[in-house]
């Protein structure tokens, strides 16, 4: 679909536009804030998200571990070795990644 050109006036009347709006503090403002306040609300949503996960991993190990040991089944028992070692190595990525200076 190719676009409508223009004519001399509707360039100038729309030059205009993005001037005055270029020029409104309050408005750069309201979508400065509103900008700032989902991209907060994006990084407490995914830090939420990793908690739950790391959360989940241990409490897999824990069981994991709990019931190789009561039933004597070494498979249990590496299988909770193994899921504790990805929720120590996923938990270390994390804390390096929030301990990285904000850009």
């Amino acid at each position: 679909m190719d676009p409508v050109p223009l004519s001399a006036h509707e360039r100038r009347v729309l030059y205009d536009i993005e001037r005055a709006l270029d020029d409104d503090r309050r408005l750069y403002r309201a979508m400065h804030f509103a900008h700032q306040r989902r991209r907060r609300a994006m990084i407490e949503a995914v830090v939420r998200l990793h908690l739950a996960l790391l959360g989940t991993l241990a409490a897999v190990s824990l069981v994991l571990l709990t019931v190789g040991i009561a039933l004597a089944r070494t498979g249990l028992v590496w299988a909770a070795a193994g899921c504790w070692t990805l929720t120590v190595i996923l938990g270390c990525r994390l804390l390096c990644r929030w301990s990285e200076p904000a850009p």
